[in-house]
């Protein structure tokens, strides 16, 4: 969806056009649901957040400013919904689960990751998860993810270097490590 498209759905919706909000839903839930899982790291929990941020959305539409960037303004409220929400329930490590369930009217895909991939990413922290999905899954630049985290560019570039070399380390610590392949992790794109 262009951004002129979106816009002209966000104005209706202002307007009182409740029904065209269905459409920025349906083009935003793939990918929220798979950050939010990659974020919370759990199947549970997912659904819940996902629909809190849609309403979240919905209630502040008005706050939003036509002209700027829709992406990052939805992405910059889920971050912050998730994290109220994993600070609430109190949680210190979670795990990645190895089954997504499929949604209504929107089957997620298998995000192609392998079981190798997913152990070291759950030894990460969640800020070190987070700035490894944005900067290569939802290929932010450092700029667009400074305004989504609120951190200044310079901080997030050294953070995002660091928790890529930690990723690069801890992947060729883990066992059964192929010899012959080049470490690139291809399978999570790391640069």
């Amino acid at each position: 969806m262009d951004m002129q498209t979106l816009e002209s759905l966000i104005e209706r919706v202002i307007e009182g056009e409740q029904a065209w909000f269905e459409q920025i839903v349906k083009h935003y839930q793939k990918s929220l649901y798979k950050y939010i899982r990659y974020l919370t790291n759990s199947c549970n929990d997912v659904e819940d957040i996902m629909q809190d941020v849609f309403l979240k959305v919905y209630d502040n539409l008005d706050k939003y400013q036509l002209g700027t960037s829709f992406n990052r303004w939805i992405y910059k409220i889920t971050y912050n919904h998730t994290m109220n929400e994993l600070k609430k329930r109190n949680r210190r490590k979670v795990f990645l689960c190895d089954n997504l369930p499929d949604l209504p009217d929107a089957r997620v895909e298998d995000t192609g990751i392998s079981s190798k991939t997913k152990k070291v990413l759950s030894l990460l922290t969640l800020e070190e998860r987070n700035l490894l999905y944005l900067r290569i899954y939802e290929e932010m630049s450092y700029k667009k993810m400074s305004e989504v985290l609120s951190k200044s560019e310079v901080s997030l570039r050294k953070k995002y270097e660091r928790a890529r070399k930690k990723f690069i380390k801890l992947y060729e610590m883990e066992g059964n490590v192929d010899e012959t392949r080049e470490v690139k992790v291809t399978d999570i794109r790391v640069y």
